[in-house]
């Protein structure tokens, strides 16, 4: 049986929603770990536990328990800190046999990619939030790849449609850039089954992306509309450096990576990115 469009997109929403639920306590536990952090930890459920402290005879009634100073931000910036300044040194390429001018050569063509890369990322502001993320949020997590929108522009390109070879427009080209983006742990999802990240057989990074931003995506203007159909949801959206909770606009849109690793059904691994209602590439 052929398996199409619809059936795909149906077998990664269900996929999508068993990963969401599979470490919900975890990610529930990374969030309030930013809640602590910012010191805005105080649930509503706090009266609750008074009465059960009370109930239990542990402070007779005419006691109150307040907790009045929260010393985790102040205990979490002075680690951070120690992390990047003593602990994330600069890394540098050097050739593999230092004698021989072919290795150094090599060794030279890269420092010069990674300083260009370290330039573009400013790599420097980027280990101060991975240090945040190691220290506060309690796990860490990036995603590099190559991004053929950014870098110099080089000016326009034809648009060929696959089916005929006729040109049906044009598009601005970019010399393009190495990109390393930094991904919210708690938006970084695996299989059930899997006993850890790394050894899941595919992982889901969600994440909210102008509309317009993700219809540049494709030249398909039936995807672009159903883009704008997904829209339409509105999801609750927790930003880790503020600690809160915001509903989702609606020049937003839900839009999930999903990365196969090389396996029988996907020997060179496989890449899919989509949302709620269409597959965009």
């Amino acid at each position: 049986m052929v398996e199409t469009g619809d059936n795909r997109l149906a077998k990664l929403n269900s996929c999508y929603t068993d990963a969401d639920s599979a470490d919900k306590t975890l990610f529930a536990e990374m969030r309030s770990n930013c809640l602590l952090y910012i010191g805005n930890h105080y649930s509503n459920n706090k009266d609750s536990v008074l009465r059960d402290f009370v109930r239990t005879q542990k402070i007779p009634q005419d006691k109150k328990l307040r907790l009045t100073k929260n010393h985790i931000g102040a205990i979490c910036d002075r680690l951070i800190n120690a992390t990047v300044t003593s602990h994330s040194p600069s890394a540098v390429i050097g050739p593999r046999h230092k004698m021989e001018v072919q290795d150094k050569k090599a060794a030279d063509i890269a420092s010069s990619v990674w300083d260009k890369i370290k330039s573009f990322n400013k790599v420097d502001e980027l280990i101060a939030d991975l240090a945040f993320d190691f220290i506060v949020v309690g796990e860490v997590a990036t995603f590099t790849y190559f991004d053929p929108s950014k870098g110099e522009y080089l000016g326009e390109a034809e648009i060929i449609e696959e089916a005929t070879g006729a040109v049906i427009g044009k598009k601005h080209k970019f010399s393009g850039e190495i990109v390393i983006k930094r991904l919210e742990p708690f938006n970084l999802l695996r299989c059930p089954t899997a006993k850890s990240w790394e050894t899941s057989p595919w992982l889901i990074y969600r994440e909210m992306v102008d509309v317009e931003e993700a219809k540049r995506l494709t030249n398909d203007e039936e995807v672009k509309a159903k883009i704008s159909q997904s829209a339409d949801e509105t999801f609750v959206v927790f930003d880790s450096q503020k600690g809160q909770y915001s509903q989702s606009s609606k020049d937003k849109v839900l839009v999930k990576h999903k990365f196969y690793r090389p396996c029988e059904e996907y020997p060179e691994g496989w890449y899919v990115l989509y949302t709620s209602d269409t597959i965009i590439s």
